[in-house]
Formats: C-alpha cells, structure tokens, sequence
C-alpha cells in the first residue's frame, strides 16, 4: 500500500454460502430446523389449517387471548389472521418489533355448486375456479387432496381433509393425452394451452347398481356424501374447499440440502416469524415482540 493511500471500505455485498461457512454443530441444526418445518408444510396446507397449526403451538406455549392476563398473548380474526406478541417492558408508544407473512398459497377451489354429471365421460365431476398466480399445466395430472369446511343447515361445521392418507383416494384434473393434444395444446402459447374454466375435477365414476333414473353417477356421487358427512347438495353454497397437492414436504437433492413441498411462498416465512417468537419466550424484551400472519398478500 502506498504511503498516503488508505484502505478502501467494502462496498459490495457479498452472498455466501452456509455449506461453506458454517460449522458442523450448526449445519446440523439446520437439518433439524427443516424436519420441524417439513411436519408444519404437511400440516398447514390452507390458511385455516395454518392458524390452526398455529394457535395450537401457542397454546402449549402458555400464550392466552388478547384480554386475558399474561404477557404472551394473541388475537385471530375469522379464523383467517392471527398477531401475536410477547410484550415488552417499554410501552407500545415507543415502537415494536414486527415480523409479517401471509399464509396463502396458489391453489384450485371448487366453486359455490360444483358437482355435475358429465354426458360425455360418464363421470361425476366438479367446477373449479384457480385462486392465485398459478401455472395451470402444474395442476392437471396431478394428485390432489381435498381441504376446508362445509358448513351444514343446522351451523355445524365440518372439517374435510381426503387424499393425504395413503388408505385415502387422491383427486385428479384431467389434462389431454399426448397424441389429442398436438392440435389442442401444442401450437399455443403456455398460458392458453389449458382452458382454466375446463380444469374440472373427476369426483367419481361409479352409479347405484341396476339404476336407471336421470343423473345416477351424480346421484351416487350425493349419496356417498351424505352417508359420510351428512350433507345435501345445497351445503356445497356454503363451503370452502380447496384443492392441493396431495404430496409430502420431502428433502430434495442428493445431499438432502433442500426442501421440496408445497405452499412455501410464504409459510417458511410465517414457520420462521413464529419459531423466532416460541424460541424467545425466555428473554424479557424492552421492545415489544409481534408477528402477524394476514390471509391474503
């Protein structure tokens, strides 16, 4: 270095990588970070199923409502948001720490009344409407299981969750056969080569045996509903389902150095807000401590 030539401060920043950098106690820790995180993408596959997750978490960590006495508490609205705080000793008036994500992902809903009996397949099927920025061609052919609630005439809620067991059924999106889809799908763009309104879920094929009357597959279709959840046609105008992967969160990667599962944008956001939180319970913080979890963007 010349005489009167001081050394220059770095201006640039520099990525790095934790493989490289890190000690083996904390690549470690890492490995069992990711295994908590892989139960909870699993678990929380929709927004009620993630505040549900959630509160549960919270409650075996002694936090309480907002009202209540304590100073861990948290608040949901809908069963579609949820804040959380551990207060701190200086008042709210002189600022907070805060931590936000929201918990939705792309997904296909069945719409208000979705199930019809299709003349030309000779299936039981239902409409479906996609919620989200989502690649289409990702969704047909695909496994799928089927979330939400259906709520009946008489206000009971019922909590539906099929095709995450391997005893249970999976649903699928129908999409062309290689040798139909050359005139139908490979001469377009990517974005118009699958008509979102024919993304149309195949229910069931079967029908009551030696039946005869009008709709028998979509009447078959009604009546194995109701022998398992009690439910009419007309509880469909109230329910919410949504249709998603129905895989497990699974390391990727011959090193197992990655993730793979749905619903990461941005639930690893919202697992690590809320992991940061339950893993501080033990400080007394100056500043008060929330994390917020909003359904939509």
């Amino acid at each position: 270095m010349k005489k009167n030539e001081s050394k220059k401060p770095a201006l640039n920043y520099e990525r790095k990588n934790f493989w490289k950098d890190a000690p083996v106690q904390e690549q470690k820790a890492a490995m069992a970070f990711a295994e908590a995180y892989k139960s909870f993408l699993n678990e929380a596959k929709t927004v009620r199923e993630t505040i549900a997750y959630t509160e549960a978490l919270l409650k075996k960590h002694k936090f309480v409502q907002v009202g209540s006495k304590g100073n861990k508490v948290y608040s949901i609205f809908r069963n579609k948001t949820i804040a959380m705080a551990i207060i701190g000793s200086e008042p709210i008036s002189k600022g907070f720490n805060m931590v936000a994500a929201h918990i939705d992902a792309p997904r296909v809903d069945l719409k208000q009344n979705p199930l019809y009996e299709d003349s030309s397949s000779a299936m039981a099927c239902m409409r479906t409407h996609y919620y989200g920025g989502i690649k289409k061609y990702q969704w047909v052919s695909t496994p799928l299981a089927l979330h939400g609630i259906i709520i009946k005439k008489d206000g009971k809620k019922l909590d539906v969750s099929v095709g995450e067991r391997e005893d249970e059924p999976v649903f699928i999106i129908p999409d062309l056969l290689p040798h139909l889809a050359r005139k139908e799908q490979y001469t377009k763009n990517l974005a118009d080569a699958i008509d979102a309104s024919r993304m149309n879920l195949i229910f069931s094929g079967m029908q009551a045996p030696e039946s005869d009357e009008k709709e028998a597959i979509k009447n078959h279709a009604l009546k194995l509903l109701h022998d398992k959840y009690g439910i009419t046609e007309s509880d469909f105008l109230s329910a919410e389902l949504e249709l998603v992967p129905a895989i497990k969160a699974r390391d990727a990667g011959f090193d197992s150095s990655m993730v793979v599962g749905y619903g990461q944008d941005d639930r690893i956001c919202a697992y690590t807000g809320l992991k940061a939180m339950i893993d501080n319970l033990d400080s007394k913080p100056k500043r008060t401590m929330v994390v917020y979890f909003s359904d939509k963007e």
